[in-house]
């Protein structure tokens, strides 16, 4: 067994026996993961490239996608991805639609894009059309903030930290000489989910069947500058059926005003017609 393998063998035995908060062994687990962290891993038996700290940590734990998702992407679907990062949702995507299918996957960091585009020559994919843009609700230049983590770089109006300048554009834009039958949008946008699905009305109008993942992120929403309940009134003006992926709850008003009272909660919406 290999020095990594061991690793992965201890982080798994910790966490069974609920040690896995305490400081000494987070300073263990963290020189060991500095120490020995992979540069690839496999994804659905893909390649993925990991960025240089492995700020995923999925060298360290196995990353699973709803089981919602599985279930609704099919061969010859044209899937969007919005927020790409390095690309495991776009190489899920990107294999189960196959030849015949499409993938619209956009990503502005530069260099979570450098290793998205990595990540896909790699396996290669031909389906895969890559844009190294924000999506938002107008097209035009948003700021987005840097963050340690890669995961989480995010467009913000609450501009404490530094920022850079990035191309945005609309989905409605994007699309607006011919919008193609889309099957599935995916959006993780670190709080900015709901611009993007109001960039989005008219691709979704057109698109009855279509279905939806997106973040619910209440500290970044409003740091973003949109309320909890002003998402679910864009969401429930498309007509869409929402579902919290955390306790697989129907999402409506009322449930959405308890969450507006909390200051930190963060799950996936399922939504669909």
């Amino acid at each position: 067994m290999n020095f990594f393998k061991l690793y992965i063998s201890f982080v798994k035995k910790v966490k069974g026996h609920g040690l896995s908060k305490l400081p000494l062994i987070l300073q263990l687990n963290s020189f060991l993961f500095k120490s020995i962290k992979t540069k690839e891993v496999e994804f659905f038996n893909c390649r993925v490239l990991l960025d240089k700290y492995d700020k995923y940590h999925l060298s360290s734990r196995d990353y699973e996608l709803p089981v919602e998702v599985k279930n609704t992407v099919f061969t010859g679907q044209t899937i969007i991805d919005v927020g790409a990062s390095i690309g495991l949702y776009t190489i899920f995507f990107a294999k189960m639609v196959g030849e015949n299918g499409k993938v619209y996957a956009f990503e502005p960091e530069p260099h979570n894009f450098e290793l998205l585009k990595k990540n896909i020559t790699i396996n290669g994919f031909k389906n895969v059309i890559l844009e190294n843009k924000a999506v938002s609700d107008v097209s035009g230049t948003v700021k987005m903030e840097v963050a340690e983590n890669v995961a989480n770089h995010r467009i913000t109006k609450n501009l404490l930290k530094p920022t850079f300048d990035v191309e945005s554009i609309s989905i409605d834009d994007y699309f607006k000489n011919k919008i193609p039958k889309i099957d599935f949008l995916k959006i993780d946008t670190e709080g900015y989910d709901g611009y993007v699905i109001s960039g989005s009305t008219k691709t979704l109008t057109e698109n009855p069947s279509v279905k939806i993942l997106l973040e619910f992120h209440t500290k970044f929403m409003r740091e973003a500058g949109l309320e909890p309940l002003n998402l679910f009134k864009i969401l429930s003006d498309l007509k869409l059926k929402i579902i919290d992926l955390k306790n697989n709850k129907r999402v409506d008003e009322s449930y959405i005003k308890k969450l507006d009272k909390l200051d930190y909660y963060s799950t996936n919406f399922f939504c669909e017609r």
